[in-house]
């Protein structure tokens, strides 16, 4: 895997941060994007020429051509791509909103909708690149306060499968991860809007939290050779937890 382009979107937090520190470590080079310019610079200035950035707000889904313009800019043609920017949002039914709505399917879905075409351009990609979007268990479980988080990754599931027959014309494969909980600032904000959450979580996940870096690891695998007969899948992380 070693000089393989990869780009990794979501990079300055959770698992996408994970992500660009693993991946740049395996001696690959990343192009990292994100909204915070300064976690960027941080990156930047700790892997050298190993890492390039972009701050973008994939929210914005015109940004996301913008994106691959810049990767063609730098003269790096994709070997992989790795999904992680989203939102979660713990939002009871009756107070849901079309806004709230249009927000969260339009970063979580319709943004890997946007990477996954461009992707499939020989502009962008080389020929049998790989693709990993993060998905969630709640995509198979759902949960109370849930209904908008849990119904855009069953979404990118689905998406996942039915992609993953168009891109293979030009053997580029495309999976997702589903975790359960992962030890992020997405984890911490959750504890917080939902009290005794963490308690609830400890109990039905017995091999503990999820660490980021276990969740690059597989998608390290997902990208490389070992890989290349897997295409379409979901892969479940879950920890102990019955799903």
């Amino acid at each position: 895997m070693e000089d393989k382009n990869i780009l990794i979107t979501g990079a300055t937090s959770g698992i996408g941060e994970a992500m660009a520190r693993h991946f740049c470590r395996l001696g690959m080079r990343v192009i990292a994007t994100g909204r915070k310019q300064e976690k960027l610079d941080q990156l930047s200035l700790e892997f050298g020429d190993r890492l390039e950035s972009m701050a973008i707000d994939l929210s914005e889904v015109q940004n996301v051509e913008r994106l691959f313009d810049f990767c063609r800019e730098q003269n790096w043609k994709l070997d992989g791509i790795v999904h992680c920017a989203g939102i979660t949002m713990n939002l009871p039914l009756r107070a849901s909103s079309i806004s709230a709505t249009e927000d969260i399917v339009r970063i979580n879905f319709e943004s890997l909708v946007e990477i996954t075409r461009l992707a499939s351009s020989k502009r962008y990609t080389k020929e049998g690149a790989a693709i990993v979007a993060m998905s969630s268990t709640a995509s198979i479980t759902g949960g109370k306060g849930l209904s908008l988080y849990s119904a855009t990754k069953a979404a990118v599931n689905l998406f996942v499968k039915s992609a993953a027959m168009e891109l293979s014309s030009r053997k580029i494969r495309i999976n997702a991860i589903a975790p359960m909980f992962v030890e992020t600032p997405m984890y911490y904000q959750t504890v917080e809007e939902i009290p005794g959450i963490d308690v609830a979580i400890a109990g039905s996940q017995p091999f503990g939290l999820i660490q980021p870096k276990s969740v690059a690891e597989l998608a390290e695998f997902l990208l490389s050779e070992k890989a290349k007969y897997i295409t379409g899948s979901v892969i479940i992380m879950n920890a102990g937890a019955a799903v």
